[in-house]
């Protein structure tokens, strides 16, 4: 079923040119489930982190060649030990390949779990994927579209919008940032200023 579910979305996506998901979660929603390999650990769903934390912050991110995400990712370590202290994990989730997160690991030295979604299902299900096209990034797509092959071994040119989510215990989207404009990502005190 959900091998069907992504094929289907897949050709819808591959006969629009331009495309990108339009925002469809919202704060009081619950939040889509996964079941997502991890980077140097197991498999982890929503429904497991949450029955071992109060919150889990979910960051979607594009990649290590990207230096937006490499800046935000480091500013979401620094304050992984407060979140911890409120109970709270963090969840990064990607396409990239394994290879490319070690050397980001041995850059960043970061201690939260990052989940590996190489067919995009989680992002899909959240609203966040989008194609990188002329139009999205109008003076660096080709330059995107070739790291992004590169660091994910597929030439769809899908990327994740870099969408944040705060989840409460019972699941429901409780914070969120979404914004297609890659370069605007939100103050990490923020953050914490929601538990």
């Amino acid at each position: 079923m959900k091998s069907i579910a992504f094929l289907l979305l897949a050709s819808i996506l591959f006969l629009n040119p331009t495309f990108a998901q339009k925002r469809k979660l919202k704060v009081g929603k619950n939040a889509p489930g996964f079941d997502l390999p991890i980077f140097e650990g197991e498999n982890k769903t929503l429904e497991g982190i949450l029955a071992e934390k109060d919150y889990v912050l979910i960051h979607f991110f594009i990649g290590s060649w990207h230096s937006y995400d490499k800046t935000y990712l480091k500013k979401l370590q620094e304050i992984y030990p407060k979140l911890q202290a409120k109970n709270a994990e963090i969840l990064a989730i990607t396409r990239e390949r394994p290879v490319f997160l070690k050397s980001l690991q041995n850059e960043i030295k970061f201690d939260y779990p990052i989940g590996l979604d190489t067919d995009w299902y989680t992002m899909s299900n959240y609203g966040v994927a989008v194609k990188i096209t002329k139009n999205y990034v109008p003076l660096k797509h080709k330059e995107y579209s070739a790291l992004n092959a590169k660091h994910t071994k597929s030439k769809d040119d899908v990327v994740p919008v870099p969408a944040t989510f705060l989840i409460n215990k019972e699941g429901e989207i409780i914070w969120m940032h979404y914004n297609p404009d890659y370069r605007r990502r939100p103050d990490v005190n923020k953050i914490l200023e929601q538990l």
